[in-house]
């Protein structure tokens, strides 16, 4: 994941709860193998994010752990697997903080495994 970055644009107030969204995010034609969800967090607690699909109440496809260590250290690349997903699809991030809220979010991003690599 790379990310050049002139101006820094954070998602905050991920306190226990808040749900951010967003739409007509394209997986393609082609099924993956598998899609790793990468995240930058500015860790304040540890919790954990789920990843969800077309609805916010839905089930999580994907959990992303942000562990204790992650607190206080500054930004931090996260990661949690997916399954091949294919289609436009809404994705929500649901936020589930261990005390107060998350910290902030500065960027997500796909990695894809496409079928038949070597």
């Amino acid at each position: 994941m790379a990310c050049g970055r002139l101006t820094l644009q954070v998602l905050s107030g991920t306190w226990a709860g808040a749900i951010a969204g967003f739409k007509y995010l394209d997986f393609g034609a082609t099924p993956a193998d598998s899609i790793e969800f990468g995240v930058e967090v500015d860790a304040r607690d540890s919790g954990s994010i789920d990843i969800r699909l077309d609805d916010p109440a839905g089930p999580a496809i994907a959990t992303v752990q942000v562990s204790q260590d992650a607190v206080g250290r500054g930004w931090s690349r996260l990661a949690a697997s997916m399954p091949g997903i294919t289609g436009v699809h809404a994705l929500y991030l649901a936020f589930h903080p261990d005390e107060g809220e998350i910290g902030d979010v500065s960027f997500f991003g796909f990695t894809r495994d496409r079928q038949g690599a070597a």
